[in-house]
């Protein structure tokens, strides 16, 4: 290798340490004119100083928790206020035929109710199978009573009352009683004021006052009991619910009580097709009592008496939306 003279060494040391007294009493931070940068080791403004990864992550953690606690409180206070939708839904009392129970002909429309978004009551009522007119129009006014209520502690702000055969007259009576929003009568049953019922039910109707004139309005009466489709069956059942439900002058004559309706009342009649003639008379006339402050709207269905409910789902659903 070979040695570089020691004149040109003396002579490059003397460079290098006259070039470094330079900067010995320049400011901290003063750039350096031969390099263009700042000094390493001098004290650097705060923005130009390099920030460690984990003052980053406390200032993201801070804000994040912040952030994270504002919408879980926004959440606590939607969860807490009824939700507008909510509060405007529409309860429905379901009422089932005679003989019938809440799993018989109208269960399948109750459960449509409830997929479509409505609170549903689907009481048994004391015309079913099972009770035989247990109790009278007070008795059932009163359950009636008790379903609404239950809806509207769950949040309904208006109900109606859908009824099928005798269970439509009960939630015509019911409109004379109470004020609903509402009233749909499926396939309307049970006329007391009927001609085949005052043939078929005049010995039990006057039974039925004798011991009512008595004061034995607890006492009970069998009969032959009848149903659409020409059914029968014997029953008992107290002499105060037999003048309810079959006496011409009681609450189930519906020319009598379709003009007492309520002023402001939706009715919906919904009339299958493959009804009986005496009860789509029945009916029509029972329709054409009603007073003229009630919104009146009627459907013709594609369907007999007792398939009524499944049919009439639909054309309730759209009635609902109008209440």
């Amino acid at each position: 290798m070979t040695r570089a003279p020691v004149g040109a060494v003396r002579r490059t040391r003397r460079r290098i340490a006259h070039g470094c007294d330079r900067f010995k009493n320049l400011p901290p931070g003063h750039a350096f004119p031969e390099i263009g940068g700042l000094d390493p080791h001098a004290p650097q403004p705060l923005a130009s100083r390099p920030q460690k990864s984990g003052h980053k992550w406390k200032r993201f953690m801070g804000g994040g928790v912040k952030a994270f606690f504002f919408v879980m409180a926004i959440v606590a206070a939607l969860i807490g206020a009824p939700s507008e939708s909510a509060a405007q839904k529409v309860g429905v009392v379901v009422l089932h035929g005679r003989w019938d129970s809440p799993r018989g002909w109208a269960l399948g429309l109750a459960h449509y109710l409830e997929r479509e978004g409505h609170l549903v009551a689907n009481p048994e009522m004391p015309w079913s199978g099972s009770r035989s007119y247990d109790k009278g129009a007070a008795a059932f006014v009163s359950e009636i009573d008790a379903a609404v209520a239950d809806l509207r502690a769950k949040g309904a702000a208006k109900v109606a009352i859908a009824g099928h055969s005798q269970g439509a007259l009960a939630a015509l009576y019911y409109a004379t009683q109470r004020e609903v929003s509402g009233i749909a009568l499926i396939a309307p049953g049970g006329y007391a004021q009927g001609k085949l019922f005052l043939e078929h039910y005049g010995a039990t109707v006057a039974e039925a006052r004798r011991l009512a004139a008595e004061g034995r309005h607890g006492d009970s009466i069998s009969f032959v009991d009848l149903n659409t489709g020409n059914r029968t069956r014997r029953v008992r059942a107290p002499a105060a619910s037999v003048l309810d439900y079959f006496d011409p002058d009681g609450p189930m004559n519906s020319f009598r009580i379709a003009s007492q309706v309520k002023p402001g009342t939706a009715v919906l009649w919904i009339a299958p097709r493959q009804e009986s003639e005496g009860l789509k008379r029945l009916s029509e006339l029972t329709f054409e009592g009603l007073p003229a402050q009630v919104t009146r709207s009627r459907v013709d269905v594609a369907a007999d008496h007792l398939n009524a409910p499944d049919a009439a789902k639909q054309a309730l659903v759209e009635w609902l939306k109008g209440l």
